[in-house]
């Protein structure tokens, strides 16, 4: 089902050219230059991944995708058309800017609030539709290939690392309080393992800051799964506070060599958490 805001008839064309009359506001740092057509193309692989967050191989694939999607064919409007990798680019540059306005945004990307605010929604719904397809866990054979990899590093019989962290969010107008974390911020928590790679396999998100790892993860989906998913294999726990022990089907995949907090080898989680993090392939 295409979402409600889609099938809106009103054109963003208006949108456009109120904000040209009476809004428009270049950046200095852009000034007359197209940045997608101008600037963009000239970064290096490097200086692309910093400003885009991803290269630009899965934003070619993501963009082929988004190409033959619905939510970027329905109800083009014949003014002001952005192609696919348009979509894709500003959506990166919006994602991977936290800091920046839409209003900042839309100058940079020379379009109207209006526009910016369609093409967000649109890959927003796109990306979590083709999530499915993509966030998996890996089968027996490519597990064997994780874990060969995964040894080449000291971590043997080690299909996943799992992990949790916090996303920032505006305050709730519901329940705020539960919100907040340690840090004294309103963010949302989530819960992802990865492979070799940092390929997100596994991925449960929703409950409040305040929650901790282990509850987090007791309320998840995986704990349940993990004998099916894993077999005599194990997940290295990268965060402190996830369950080692008191947790059936957890121990046995959760190895005490690699996740120890004992005060003979002085181990605390964050010190766990750096030890692995700098041996990993995709630190």
């Amino acid at each position: 089902m295409i979402p409600t805001f889609l099938l809106s008839s009103e054109s963003s064309s208006s949108d456009d050219e109120l904000y040209a009359l009476f809004y428009k506001e270049k950046e200095s740092d852009v000034e007359d230059e197209d940045f997608l057509e101008d600037t963009s193309p000239q970064y290096s692989d490097t200086q692309f991944i910093e400003q885009f967050r991803i290269s630009r191989q899965v934003v070619k694939y993501i963009t082929e995708k988004f190409s033959a999607s619905k939510y970027f064919n329905y109800q083009r409007g014949p003014f002001g058309k952005l192609d696919a990798d348009a979509y894709i680019l500003i959506f990166l540059w919006f994602a991977g800017h936290e800091t920046a306005s839409y209003r900042e945004v839309s100058s940079h990307f020379n379009i109207s609030v209006g526009t910016l605010r369609k093409v967000i929604e649109k890959v927003i719904y796109f990306l979590s539709n083709l999530s499915v397809d993509v966030i998996k866990w890996p089968t027996p054979e490519e597990q064997l290939y994780i874990k060969d990899q995964l040894a080449t590093y000291g971590f043997h019989d080690v299909v996943g690392i799992i992990a949790g962290s916090h996303i920032r969010i505006d305050k709730p107008s519901e329940d705020p309080d539960s919100y907040l974390n340690k840090e004294n911020h309103y963010t949302m928590q989530f819960q992802i393992v990865c492979d070799h790679r940092g390929k997100i396999c596994d991925l449960s998100t929703g409950y409040p800051g305040s929650v901790d790892n282990n509850t987090a993860f007791r309320a998840s989906s995986l704990p349940a799964k993990l004998t099916d998913k894993c077999g005599d294999n194990y997940i290295l726990a990268l965060d402190d506070g996830f369950p080692i022990e008191d947790l059936e089907q957890v121990p046995q995949h959760l190895p005490p060599n690699y996740n120890s907090e004992s005060p003979e080898d002085k181990r605390d989680g964050i010190t766990r958490r750096q030890d692995i993090t700098n041996t990993l392939p995709f630190n």
